[in-house]
């Protein structure tokens, strides 16, 4: 039997941290290994990858390495076809997956000059509804109008995260036949829980107090996480609760400072711990080092030229990964995260930003470990059924890779 060929394309790939470079990663390690397909994966040549993370260019070069993906693609490929098409001409491909909205404004030439292909993009739901393409309009409504068209009429399928997104990008006209929903994406054999003894040994590895609970958030540091939320919260929690408690902030971004002033001026610096950029395979120790998974993601306006839109949390895949690690999840009940997590089953849902609902159930889970193992053993159950990336990426071969 012929192997299907698939050419996937992403701007960034880990160490570079997000949702979409995750799913890159995952989706090379999966396919790469899986019989009946070959694959080739590209991206940006290293120095003109976009980032402002300060990711080095060795360490993505190791990752490139060990995964063989090839940085071939210069950045001005997101408006000239040449460098893709010549590759295309030289290793034809049955499927061309696009990991972002990066090249949308080829869509329409790759689709002429490939009428055989499945030409498939994947969008957690943001950069369409932002429709950021310089030279594309000056209004976002134009944008828009631009990305719809290049998405609707050139597209096979529309790889989305959640049910929220979809309705979203219905509402700016994506047509909703080429949408395809897939909630989840975890590796629910790396992201396992531990015994009690495993993550004592997990704290000590980790330099992680061993005297108390550990509330963990793992997360960018932009507005939408809603971080100033949780360490209110968390500011309450530690307050008011009779043993030690401590707050693990994994992550960081263009709040830092802002959240490192407030954790200074709430006295909160014996009780919160920071961690910056762990490595994607090193991620899991922290959550199993951990008692409550806890993030108050919120709706913000995000300010686009030409234009605005209240956007969220759209899937939300660290709550996936806590609930895969056995951790009972205290949550927003915004965007997709109902979709991930299941209000009283695998965690607790409060509204945007009540700080004082959400430290009552952390306080609450804090003080019943029964309650705590009870729940993370449902979110585990449901993980591994549902949100394992194995589930995911057959349920890509049967609607998209192997569809007429």
């Amino acid at each position: 039997m012929d192997k299907k060929k698939i050419l996937f394309v992403s701007d960034k790939f880990p160490p570079h941290i997000g949702g979409m470079e995750t799913h890159a990663y995952e989706f090379i390690n999966h396919f790469r290994n899986q019989i009946g397909y070959e694959l080739n994966s590209l991206s940006f040549c290293h120095d003109e990858t976009p980032d402002n993370l300060g990711i080095s260019k060795h360490e993505a070069e190791k990752f490139a390495l060990m995964n063989n993906v090839k940085h071939i693609l210069p950045y001005k490929s997101i408006n000239d076809p040449s460098a893709l098409n010549e590759w295309i001409s030289d290793n034809p491909a049955d499927i061309i997956f696009f990991n972002s909205l990066y090249w949308v404004r080829i869509f329409d030439v790759l689709r002429g000059q490939n009428p055989s292909s499945k030409i498939i993009m994947r969008s957690g739901g943001t950069d369409i509804r932002q429709s950021k393409i310089v030279g594309k309009g000056d209004t976002i409504e134009e944008r828009r109008a631009f990305v719809k068209q290049m998405i609707n009429e050139n597209l096979d399928h529309l790889v989305i995260t959640t049910n929220y997104v979809r309705e979203r990008l219905i509402e700016i006209g994506i047509d909703p036949i080429i949408m395809e929903p897939f909630v989840g994406g975890v590796d629910t054999n790396r992201f396992s829980p531990v015994l009690n003894s495993g993550k004592n040994d997990l704290r000590e590895e980790l330099e992680l107090p061993n005297d108390g609970e550990i509330v963990i958030c793992v997360a960018r540091f932009v507005p939408v996480k809603g971080i100033n939320y949780a360490i209110e919260a968390m500011r309450n929690v530690i307050k008011s609760s009779s043993s030690p408690v401590y707050f693990l902030l994994v992550g960081g971004g263009p709040m830092e400072k802002n959240i490192n002033s407030m954790i200074c001026e709430n006295g909160l610096q014996g009780n919160v711990i920071r961690r910056k950029f762990v490595p994607i395979n090193e991620i899991q120790k922290y959550y199993c080092a951990s008692d409550i998974y806890f993030q108050m993601s919120t709706c913000i306006t995000q300010e686009e030229e030409g234009g605005s839109f209240v956007t969220t949390e759209h899937m939300g895949r660290t709550f996936m990964e806590a609930q895969s690690c056995g951790l009972p999840v205290v949550a927003t009940a915004v965007g997709g995260i109902p979709e991930v997590v299941l209000n009283e089953e695998t965690g607790f849902l409060v509204n945007d930003g009540d700080v004082k609902a959400a430290a009552d159930y952390i306080l609450m889970l804090l003080g019943n470990e029964e309650m705590r193992r009870k729940i993370g053993e449902k979110g585990r159950e449901i993980s591994v059924e549902k949100f394992d990336w194995s589930n995911i990426f057959k349920s890509y071969e049967r609607n998209m890779f192997c569809k007429k």
